[in-house]
This record gives C-alpha cells, structure tokens and sequence, in this order.
C-alpha cells in the first residue's frame, strides 16, 4: 500500500524542522508508541499494544481488527457503536512520561457511517500511584471538521477514502509519571469507523528557541542565509529637493536575529569608505528585553552627492569622533547647542521655544545681541487655544501639571518631550498638549510634534483658534514671504517690507492670501510654509500635508510668525458635533434601532479625548544660511529627503 504523509504532519513539521545541506533535523521526537498501526494480530482476544477495551452504559459495541480500510500498512481497527447510549473506547499502553513535556498524539479516522460527533481522541497523564490526573481531547465531526480546544482537525484522502486526521496537544501536568492514548466513540454518537496511524510525538523545548521562531531557514522552501552583508547600501530618496545640499536624516534598520549584539558593531560610511559620524538607537530586539538587536533607530546628517553604506563588524568599533549636540540640564530648562544655535526649553512654563540664539560671528560663543528669539517675547506669545465665544486658553505651566523631560539623548539627534493644559484663568482644562521637539546636531532648523487632545464636552463648545507663535527679534523692514506651491522653491510670495499677511488654506483647492494694503491673492494648493527675514537673520516655519489639512491659517504680524492649526478667520468653528460635520446628510432625529439615537446624534456623540497631532518645522538662519533654510523647511513640509537600507 502507498505510504502517505497526511496533511496535519506537513503542518506540524513545516514549524518542528530546519535543514542544513538538504538535511533535515527533526526537534519533534517520535515516541514508540506499541502497535499503533495496527498490524499485528489479536491475542487472547486482545489488541496487542492496547490491553483496555471498554463499552459503557450497554453492550451495543465492538472493536475488530480488519485488513478492510486502512491509512497506512495494511490494517486498522474497526468500531462499532450501535447506540446512542454507548461509549466505545480502546486505550493504549502506558508509556513513561515527564511532566511539563509537551506531547502531540494524533490519529487518522475513516468515518463509514456515522450520527452525531464520532471521533475523540485523548491524552492521558497518570501519576506514580496509578492514578489519572488530568487527560486532554480533541473530537471530530465528519460534517465539520474544525478547530476545537485549541487542537487541529484536517482531512485528506488516501486510497479513495477520506480520512480524517485528529490531533491534541499537551503540557504534562506535575506528578506525571505515564501517559496513554485512548480513542474513542461518544455516547451521543451511532456509528462505524475505522481507526489507524497513530502517532505520538514529544517537544525537545531545548530547542525552542531554533525551532518554533520564524528565522531565516526557518522552512526549506523560504530559506535564506542569516548572514549579514559587511556592507549593506543606504538609498536616499532626495526627491525634488533641488536647493538642498544635505539635510538631517533619520531611519530605521532591521537586523536578522543572532546577527548584531551591540549598536558598536555598525558603521556609517561613504562610498571612499570615510567613516560619518552617526547616532544609533536601538528600538527593538529579538527574543528579550537583552537580546539580539532586531531594529536600529540610525540618525546622520547626510550630503546630496555621497553615496553611503551601513558596514558591519563582527567586534566592537570606536566611532567616529562627533562634535554634536551639547544638552546642558538644571532644574529649571533644558539648554540644547546645536554649534550654530542654542535653543533653551523651560521646564517651568511651555513656551514653544523659551530663547534661541544663532551664531552670527561664527565663534562658538553666543551673546546676548544674538538672541533672535526672546524669552520676553516668547512668554508674551505662549501657545493658545481659543473657543468660539472668543475666550483663551493658554498653556499653563508647572503649577497646573506642566512637565518636560528629555526622551532622546544622542549627539545628533535630541528630543524632548512636554506635557500640559490648555486652561483658562481660573484653572479650567480646556484640551491637552503633548509635543515632542527634536533637535539636529549642526542646524539650525528644529522639528516640533504638536498634539492637541480634546478635554471639553463637546456638545458646548467648539474651537475657534488654535495658536502656535514665533516672534523673532527682525527690524522694521522685515519680509514676509508665503509659499505659493508646493515645488522646490516655494514660488515665494513676497510682502511688502514691514507688512504683515495671512493665507488661508480654506478648502483642499483654493486657499487666499490677506496682507496689509495689498489686494488679496488666490491659489489653489499652498506649499504650506513661509517666513520673516531682515537682512541680518530670520526664521521659515510650516507644517507637514498643509493642504491636506485644511482648513490652515498662516499669519505674519507683528513681527511673529503665526502657525493657525485652526484657522482664526473667514471659516466656521472647529465643532465636532454631527449636525455640523454632516450637514445636509445629517438625520436629525431619526432612530435607527430601538432608542438608538434618539433626539438626534448630536446629543450622543462626544469628542472628549480625540486627538491631533500637526508635524511642525521652524527654521532660523542667518543672511548666508537662509536659502538653505529654506529648502530644508519645504522639505520637511513637502518632500523629505527618505532613507532606508
């Protein structure tokens, strides 16, 4: 008769073995099970391998030997359950066990006729004395084999029959001593079947770790060697960025399992095998909290004509020496120097940013005549959420829970985390912020995650305005500039020196742009940036899918720079409410199942803890750096430079 692999086997052997040189190693023991197809002759009235036979309730069952069916070999034995009151079992052997081993038995069954659930078949585990102490069971309906208790239950035909193939699973349980396999016919069954094949296997958990992870070569057909290249290409995607020359860069790298230990093991390096300087991170790891590193977090600042390598050792290397960010901390702010700026963050009160100073004599030093950003005028303009009855909430400081705290440390990259409230005079939570503000070793620019979560019951009030500020420290004749679109250049939109202006995005195709004693100007997609300048420094600022997001104000006035995240003019209140998001579609007081919905969905929908979070750049530069600045602000805004290995 043809030998066939029945179909729950490839399932459990596709996870149980690897191979090496066309080899396979098996991590499932097969334990000799005596008998188990069947073959030899009864004796003594007795199946040889399996002593206990057993009809409960009545006589009405049998177990025979036969040569008429079988999945393997030659014979099977046949059962026979003539009533629905009768259990009809054979038990197997006990075979030593140990507990907490994890034990397969399975079984193939041909089911000739049968009335209700047939088939079950059950492990069971014995103490010392003799005594049973737990068994577990898997049972098959041939008119609906499936997944029961966890274990599996597949068919296939062998021989023109169709033979279903049950299996159970299980963790010895403590005391184990033995184990036995009985198969069995229910007492709500009435029917004949034919029983064959019987297999029990244990889990050498030893080799777990190989065994059941899918690694590479963890099966044949998807085997790939888990050796890492010693030079793996980083492709950087500069996009149409044309007036950029470099940028900060930051991606992710993930590593095969067993392959690199330590973040000392990685290089960054050009094509002239020049070593970058460069931070890694690890984010993710294999296995264990310890453990193999599984992805690196790899931030760099990179050149638009190099081509760059990640090189991998197999030891420890020193890496190269990085004058980077310098992050001095004291109780009350974090100082972060980038080289060419110095940036202080309060830990008191959540200013956007406290002060900032650019180096403009290139002396490492920082003077008070270099502060662009005041921390007089950065208190006078703090971040700002306005309802629609025009009352302000403004962040609010140490004393109504206002924290900040450092989240990322490296000298390229730094981050900072703030947490606080949106509160009116006397204490009122208005809406959450929570941002995250990174900063580039060798920048000027910084990247600022502002999320808004909303704490007001929004059946009563909405949001008119919500208000992020930069005041820089320009002149009287000061130019404003807007990015008309969003190509490389921006299409800069030029006021008038000294004016101020504001373009609204007011719907995802036309957006107008307000100045002081100009006409109004409209487009359609704004590029979502703009800046103020003299001819001494300033500062571009944007937010990431402008257009996408609209409604969006960009304003200049008084020589700040207004990032609007709601706009404050010329479109409705931010409401959440139903009737308004909905419109002409909205239902009104229509009930959809029961009371559902009654008296409107306005009165059952709530926005108390939705959030949003708006990806910000704000770029300061000084006279020679300002086109730079601003490629990189409309890069980040439009088309960041990518990177990925």
């Amino acid at each position: 008769m043809r030998r066939v692999i029945p179909i729950w086997l490839l399932i459990v052997f596709t996870v149980s073995f690897v191979t090496a040189a066309g080899e396979y190693r098996f991590y499932w023991e097969r334990v000799d099970l005596s008998n188990a197809g069947f073959e030899r002759p009864e004796k003594n009235g007795l199946i040889p391998g399996w002593p206990e036979r057993i009809v409960n309730r009545s006589e009405h069952g049998h177990i025979t030997l036969t040569d008429e069916n079988a999945s393997e070999g030659t014979r099977s034995f046949r059962l026979v359950d003539d009533s629905p009151t009768a259990t009809v079992e054979l038990r197997s052997e006990r075979i030593e066990a140990e507990p907490g081993v994890f034990y397969t038995a399975a079984a193939d069954v041909f089911f000739e006729k049968s009335i209700g659930t047939s088939a079950c078949i059950y492990l069971e585990f014995w103490n010392a004395q003799g005594r049973l102490i737990q068994s577990y069971r898997q049972c098959c309906d041939p008119r609906e084999p499936n997944i029961d208790q966890g274990t599996y239950a597949v068919k296939s035909v062998i021989n023109g029959r169709e033979w279903h193939h049950i299996m159970v699973q299980a963790h010895a349980p403590q005391g184990t001593a033995a184990l036995s396999v009985k198969l069995v016919s229910t007492d709500t069954n009435i029917g004949v079947s034919y029983w064959d094949n019987v297999r029990l296997f244990r889990l050498d958990e030893s080799r777990l770790d190989f065994e059941l992870k899918p690694d590479p070569g963890w099966a044949p057909q998807f085997r790939t060697s888990p050796a890492l290249p010693k030079r793996i290409p980083i492709v950087v995607d500069w996009a149409d960025n044309d007036q950029l020359s470099h940028a900060p860069v930051t991606f992710g790298v993930p590593f095969p399992n067993n392959v690199v230990h330590d973040t000392k093991q990685l290089l960054l390096v050009t094509e002239k095998e020049t070593e970058l300087p460069a931070q890694f991170e690890v984010t993710a790891t294999w296995d264990r909290k310890d453990g193999p590193i599984r992805w690196v977090l790899i931030s760099a600042r990179l050149d638009k004509d190099q081509r760059y390598y990640l090189e991998y050792q197999n030891e420890d290397v020193k890496p190269a020496p990085v004058e980077g960010l310098q992050i001095e901390e004291s109780e009350r702010a974090f100082v972060i120097n980038t080289g060419p700026m110095e940036v202080l963050i309060s830990k008191a009160t959540p200013t956007l940013l406290h002060q900032v100073a650019l180096d403009l004599d290139g002396d490492g030093v920082f003077s008070r005549d270099e502060v662009i950003v005041t921390s007089e005028q950065a208190l006078r303009y703090l971040p700002v959420v306005v309802d629609a009855k025009g009352r302000e909430y403004v962040a609010r400081g140490k004393e109504h829970g206002f924290k900040a705290e450092l989240v990322r440390s490296g000298p390229l990259e730094a981050v900072i985390r703030r947490e606080g409230w949106y509160s009116d005079d006397d204490g009122t939570r208005f809406a959450q912020f929570i941002t995250y503000t990174h900063f580039f070793a060798g920048e000027t620019g910084i990247r600022h995650d502002h999320t808004l979560v909303v704490a007001f019951d929004s059946t009563q009030h909405q949001i008119r305005d919500i208000r992020l500020s930069i005041p820089v420290a320009v002149d009287d004749q000061a130019e404003a500039r807007f990015a008309a679109d969003a190509s490389s250049t921006g299409n800069l939109i030029s006021l008038a020196p000294g004016a101020g202006g504001s373009l609204l995005q007011e719907s995802h195709n036309r957006w107008n742009l307000v100045s002081d004693g100009d006409d109004p100007i409209i487009g359609e997609r704004a590029g979502g940036w703009f800046g103020l300048a003299d001819r001494r420094w300033g500062a571009f600022a944007g937010w990431r899918d402008f257009w996408q997001q609209y409604p969006a104000e960009l304003e200049i006035r008084d020589k700040t720079l207004h990032l609007h995240l709601w706009p404050s003019r010329d479109v409705d209140v931010l409401d959440f409410t139903p009737s308004a998001v909905m419109g002409e579609d909205y239902p009104g007081d229509r009930i959809f199942h029961n009371d559902f919905y009654k008296d409107g969905l306005d009165s059952w929908t709530q926005a108390y803890g939705l959030g949003k979070t708006h990806n910000i750049w704000i770029g300061f530069h000084i006279e020679q750096t300002r086109d730079h600045a601003a490629a990189l602000t409309r890069s980040f805004v439009n088309k960041p430079v990518l990177a990925l290995a």
